[in-house]
């Protein structure tokens, strides 16, 4: 079921809120990883949104959804449910 404008706009702005609480305490690498999997967990237009809540590049975020990079995400998910 596609989300209204107003449940991508909220889940944007919870993306915003989780990178500004965590954004201090994460490596490059971390942070690429971060977006990547709140991207992906979006759905359609995942990168846009991502990029709009944190200031990275849409380029630095399809290069954490890179296949070399989704078993690491998926680790970190598993990790830390």
């Amino acid at each position: 079921m596609a989300k209204s404008m107003s449940q991508r706009k909220a889940a944007e702005v919870a993306i915003q809120e989780r990178f500004a609480r965590l954004n201090d305490s994460l490596s490059e690498r971390s942070r690429r990883l971060f977006a990547a999997s709140e991207a992906m967990a979006f759905g359609f237009g995942g990168v846009a949104a991502v990029a709009r809540a944190t200031g990275m590049s849409s380029a630095t975020i399809r290069k954490g959804i890179q296949p070399t990079f989704r078993t690491e995400v998926l680790t970190l998910m598993h990790f830390y449910r």
